[in-house]
């Protein structure tokens, strides 16, 4: 008896099921599915990042097959993009030669830029945000520096898929905050989801979740993207050099323009912006 190999199997494939049933088929090829990260929420660095890669939902399978194919093949089982940036010993990197991180990175690098329809990151310094959006401001949209990068990066998908042509809602996947101190960030990006919904009706509600990244590759992709402009951030505002890695890894992505068109988009938030959008909130 001839046995089959065993068909490869997408967590990330298995929740869509779950959440879309017998819907699946009826929208997959028209259904996007954006995975959002986070770099700069620790409270003693000065900038917040929130960064997101658009993937068709029928292309998941894919992502998760090749991403796995890379993990086994480099003898790693999670990426994990400042961790292994550091030669991080705890999580596995120690070992790890300048030669091996540079090919890691640059293959996970081709992985997103593969499977990303497109990219968005909204930067903000923590200070700065601090100085200027007044306290009841603060406490109406989010304490969070994240959280406010987050909504902001909602209205600039709303924008993207208006120009697709998009009508369908997108599924957001976020990387999963579990107990203790991120309890409060999770609530918050809750808060800011339910505004989404009040502006746009059946479009946010029921349509994200939080996800384990370590199961979740194209998490693991939406990670390197959000630490890549992280450090072309960090570099505009605070003037801090990124590491030859973290250089070429944002103009990697910063120059990718598959048919000509501009792949990512990397926002730094200038005081003038983070002012005229003060000015916006308050007037409403």
């Amino acid at each position: 008896m001839k046995l089959r190999a065993p068909k490869f199997y997408s967590s990330m494939n298995h929740y869509l099921l779950g959440v879309l049933g017998g819907k699946w088929n009826k929208v997959r090829l028209a259904m996007v599915t954006v995975f959002i990260d986070d770099s700069g929420t620790s409270p003693d660095q000065k900038v917040a990042i929130a960064s997101a890669v658009i993937v068709e939902s029928r292309r998941i399978v894919a992502l998760d097959k090749e991403f796995s194919e890379m993990l086994e093949e480099e003898k790693f089982s999670y990426f994990h993009a400042s961790a292994c940036a550091a030669g991080n010993d705890k999580e596995g990197f120690g070992e790890w030669d300048e030669a091996k991180r540079r090919r890691v990175f640059g293959r996970v690098r081709n992985i997103v830029k593969k499977y990303g329809v497109n990219a968005f990151s909204i930067a903000i310094d923590r200070p700065l945000y601090d100085e200027i959006v007044p306290r009841d401001l603060r406490t109406e949209l989010g304490r969070f520096h994240y959280t406010w990068a987050v909504g902001y990066l909602l209205e600039f998908l709303n924008n993207w898929a208006g120009l697709q042509k998009l009508d369908t809602p997108f599924e957001y996947v976020f990387d999963c905050m579990g107990k203790g101190t991120k309890q409060l960030p999770k609530r918050e990006i809750e808060s800011v989801m339910a505004k989404a919904e009040e502006r746009r009706p059946g479009f946010y509600s029921g349509h994200y979740a939080f996800r384990c990244s370590k199961q979740t590759p194209a998490l693991q992709c939406a990670d390197l993207l959000a630490w890549s402009c992280y450090q072309f951030a960090l570099f505009k505002l605070c003037g801090t050099l990124p590491s030859d890695i973290g250089k070429d890894s944002f103009w990697d992505f910063e120059g990718y323009r598959p048919r000509g068109i501009k792949w990512l988009q990397a926002i730094v938030q200038t005081r003038e912006q983070l002012k005229a959008w003060v000015d916006e909130e308050m007037g409403k």
